[in-house]
């Protein structure tokens, strides 16, 4: 009898232990943005096992010393400028810019958190505020709270940008944590928004065929030179031409299901000489040309030169890990004519 009562205990205390370690907090991004400006900084999600939340629980969020919460007109935020705004598919609270959302689901799971008045905003500081839970959720269910940092002042000697989370003892955030939100003083711009797909199905997409999602490290694409490009795609085929010359792809432009033209990314951002930078451990991809450009590869969100934009369908993996957008986000980012003979299914970019 000692022993199963022992069994009992050590799986009760396993059961607990692996639950409480599929709590978790993920940076989404980690731009690269200027000192001295307001800018937008990454997004982050956190992720709470299901029975960990219970009613009174908070969570602090701290950005460093000489940060603040912004408006769109760049003036600080005040504690009357954490609204809350409801709809069908996510309960926000916040401003435009910068606001804590509780989606309705998540990877498409039922978000426990989900509900008018579950969770309030209370602004401490000009660049703290704090998280309460008024509500017990339902313990077979996670809970999903994304907080977007769409306009935070940015310190003009910040280096990396740290925001400190924690959490009283007993409370279910999994805090304390200390994540890199960003840095300064590149010219990188880079990405990121929240989610509502299955991020565990695109963990491992490989953006190109020169990065292999084991490697740990950032690869880089340098091209050269050439005064005008024109790359033709026809849909369905697996060769292009560029300036006239066949190129094989090994995946074929297509039609997706909403309609959209959708286009190898890698592909056409090397023919037009615009550098590629994948970042593997963050599914996103840099693209430096005219504009400083970075996409999530999960959401679809995209950041231009420090604005936020969202694709107007999301970027898909293709077999053998490429990565397609709409033709559109070619015509409008890198400032190409384009062409389609809808007769023949011919697309033709022109920069």
């Amino acid at each position: 009898m000692k022993k199963l009562v022992l069994l009992g205990v050590f799986a009760v205390f396993f059961m607990f232990a692996s639950t409480a370690a599929a709590s978790e907090i993920k940076v989404l991004t980690q731009p690269a943005v200027k000192g001295d400006s307001v800018s937008s900084l990454g997004t982050v999600l956190i992720k709470i096992t299901g029975g960990a939340l219970k009613n009174g629980d908070i969570g602090l969020f701290r950005l460093p010393e000489d940060f603040r919460f912004c408006n769109e007109d760049e003036s600080t935020m005040t504690q009357g400028d954490w609204v809350e705004q409801l709809s069908n598919e996510a309960i926000m609270v916040g401003n435009a810019k910068n606001y804590v959302k509780i989606p309705r689901k998540y990877g498409g799971k039922e978000n426990a958190l989900y509900g008018q008045g579950n969770l309030s905003v209370t602004q401490l500081d000009e660049n703290e505020i704090m998280l309460k839970v008024n509500t017990t959720p339902d313990i077979s269910q996670d809970s999903y709270i994304l907080l977007y940092l769409g306009a935070i002042y940015i310190d003009e000697d910040a280096g990396e940008i740290i925001m400190s989370m924690r959490a009283p003892s007993g409370s279910g955030f999994p805090f304390p944590s200390t994540d890199k939100l960003g840095r300064t003083g590149g010219a990188k711009v880079k990405v990121n928004a929240d989610t509502e797909q299955d991020d565990a199905q695109k963990d491992q997409a490989d953006v190109d065929k020169t990065a292999p999602a084991e490697k740990p490290v950032a690869e880089e694409v340098e091209t050269t030179g050439i005064d005008k490009k024109i790359i033709k795609f026809a849909i369905g085929s697996m060769q292009a031409t560029l300036n006239g010359s066949t190129v094989s792809l090994d995946a074929a432009p297509y039609i997706n299901s909403s309609g959209f033209t959708m286009v190898p990314l890698r592909f056409i951002a090397e023919a037009l000489n615009v550098r590629v930078e994948w970042l593997p451990n963050l599914s996103q991809v840099n693209i430096y040309g005219d504009s400083n450009i970075l996409i999530n590869v999960e959401t679809g969100a995209v950041y231009i030169d420090n604005s936020i934009h969202q694709l107007p369908s999301p970027p898909e993996v293709i077999a053998p890990g490429r990565v397609f957008v709409p033709l559109r986000f070619v015509s409008e980012t890198q400032h190409a004519e384009i062409d389609y003979e809808k007769n023949h299914k011919v697309i033709t970019i022109k920069r």
